[in-house]
C-alpha cells in the first residue's frame, strides 16, 4: 500500500495541487507567526480542508503593525486583542472550526520579536507534537522578518524530533527573499474575490499598508500570486507557492529511498541538498 505522502515525494516538480490525491486521514497544521500569514495560503487551505485532510491552525499571538489611529477606535481592546479578533473573524468566514484555531503566546524581545530560547521550542515543540501532522503549512524561512526566521529555525528542530515522515510546505508571501517552487495552487478569479474577502477580515493590516505601501494587503499578496502565476506559466491569474521540505521519520521506509532514486523530482529530504532549480525570488520590507 502506497505511503499517503508518497505522491508528494515522487512526482515531477513542481506540483499543481490541485491534482494531488490528499487523503483523510492526513493531519495538516498551520503554524501562523502573525494573525493574517493563515490567509496568504488561503487557497491551497481550503484545498486540503475540501479534500478532507484534518486541518487545525496554531497562531501566536501578536500585536504588532496596528496603527495608533486604528487602535483608538477600538479603546477596550489591546492591539493583540484586535488581531486576534480579525484572525477569529476570517477564519470564522474559510470555515475553519472554532476548535481547531488556538493563540498561543510566546516570549518575546524587547521589540516585540520572537525569542529564539528554549521555552519557546517547547511550547511548539509540545503542539507540534500533540497534532502529529503530515502536512505543515507556515512562511517561508528566507524572509526580510526577523520572527518568521525564528519560527522557522523553531519549527525545524522540532520536525527533526518527531518519529514521524513530515512535509512542510514554506509559503511565498510578499517578504520572501528567496525560494525553490516545488509546489503551487493556481486560482482563478472568483477565488480571488474569495480570497480577497479573508484578507479584509484583517482591517487593521489593510490600512496600515494602505498607508505605508499604497495598497491593501490584499493587493500586496495578489501582487505576488500574479507574480508566481506569471513565473508558471500556469494558465491561471493567480497562484500560491510553496517549497517542501521532507522530514523522515523512522516509519517512512520505502518512501525515502523511492524520492532518492527518483532524482530531481518532487520534495527533496530533508537531509539532502536543494536541487539546482531556479527560484523564485522578491524581497520587500518587514510585515
Amino acid at each position: 500500500m502506497a505511503h499517503p505522502l508518497a505522491y508528494l515525494f515522487e512526482s515531477p516538480s513542481p506540483i499543481n495541487l490541485r491534482h494531488v490525491p490528499f487523503s483523510p486521514d492526513l493531519t495538516a497544521l498551520v503554524i501562523g507567526p502573525h494573525p493574517d500569514d493563515f490567509d496568504a495560503m488561503a487557497v491551497t487551505l481550503r484545498l486540503v480542508l475540501h479534500r478532507g485532510v484534518s486541518l487545525v491552525a496554531l497562531i501566536f499571538r501578536a500585536g504588532s503593525g496596528v496603527p495608533a489611529w486604528f487602535a483608538s477606535l477600538r479603546p477596550a481592546m489591546t492591539p493583540t486583542a484586535i488581531r486576534e479578533d480579525e484572525q477569529r473573524a476570517s477564519c470564522e468566514a474559510f470555515g475553519l472550526a472554532e476548535d481547531a484555531l488556538i493563540f498561543l503566546d510566546f516570549d518575546r524581545d524587547p521589540y516585540g520579536e520572537l525569542r529564539e530560547d528554549s521555552a519557546n521550542f517547547d511550547r511548539l515543540a509540545h503542539f507540534v507534537r500533540q497534532f502529529q501532522p503530515d502536512l505543515v503549512f507556515l512562511p517561508h524561512g528566507e524572509d526580510t522578518h526577523p520572527t518568521h526566521r525564528c519560527v522557522a529555525r523553531l519549527f525545524r528542530r522540532t520536525a527533526e524530533t518527531l518519529q514521524r515522515p513530515m512535509v512542510a510546505f514554506w509559503s511565498r508571501d510578499p517578504k520572501t527573499q528567496r525560494i525553490r517552487v516545488d509546489a503551487f495552487t493556481p486560482f482563478d478569479t472568483g477565488e480571488a474575490e474569495w480570497k480577497a474577502r479573508l484578507l479584509r477580515f484583517h482591517a487593521s493590516q489593510h490600512w496600515r499598508n494602505v498607508e505605508t505601501r499604497r495598497m491593501g494587503l490584499d493587493e500586496r499578496i495578489f501582487s505576488v500570486n500574479r507574480q508566481t502565476a506569471r513565473a508558471l506559466k500556469c494558465g491561471f491569474p493567480y497562484a500560491e507557492a510553496f517549497e517542501l521540505e521532507f522530514f523522515p521519520g523512522p516509519s517512512a521506509n520505502g518512501l525515502l529511498t523511492s524520492g532518492r532514486e527518483a532524482a530531481g523530482h518532487g520534495v527533496q529530504p530533508a537531509s539532502e541538498p536543494m536541487s539546482d532549480r531556479p527560484p523564485l525570488r522578491h524581497a520587500e520590507g518587514s510585515e
